[in-house]
């Protein structure tokens, strides 16, 4: 079976945030704001002032980085858990098969929690992939109808 993929790494993290167009200080911020979970303290860990980080969160395009970069987390947290549903699966196995020396309980609890997150994970990321693709499609109309307006 193969291994399972580990959660996002604060470099993986780092790499995600330097894409772009980010200056040094927003890829820091977007970095805090991924891993802290107030702007005060997301403030505190990127070395910025909270009126900073909410200058930031005002701009369209900053939001936009970091919607994207929340995105690929979620994406190889989900890829992580699917990774390691099999073993979860497996766990079940040998739970239901009630094999002597196996502690049942905590593998079942430990196997649903996974399969659990893993199809709640999943969904998410399903639908928040709907989500930006019904977004696009209304900036590209919203686009179209701009020429439209600025040729007449």
């Amino acid at each position: 079976m193969p291994r399972p993929m580990p959660p996002p790494s604060m470099r993986k993290i780092a790499q995600i945030c330097t894409m772009g167009d980010l200056s040094r200080n927003q890829a820091k911020a977007i970095q805090a704001l991924l891993t802290c979970p107030t702007v005060a303290q997301a403030a505190t860990k990127a070395g910025l002032s909270e009126r900073t980080i909410y200058n930031y969160l005002a701009d369209a395009a900053f939001r936009q980085a970091l919607t994207e970069a929340q995105s690929k987390i979620l994406a190889a947290t989900v890829a992580g858990l699917v990774g390691i549903g099999g073993l979860a699966v497996k766990n079940l196995q040998i739970a239901l098969t009630a094999i002597s020396g196996v502690d049942t309980k905590t593998k079942l609890t430990a196997a649903r929690i996974v399969l659990d997150q893993t199809a709640k994970l999943t969904t998410f990321a399903q639908l928040e992939q709907r989500l930006q693709s019904l977004e696009a499609a209304i900036d590209a109309q919203a686009a179209a109808a701009q020429t439209d307006n600025d040729q007449q």
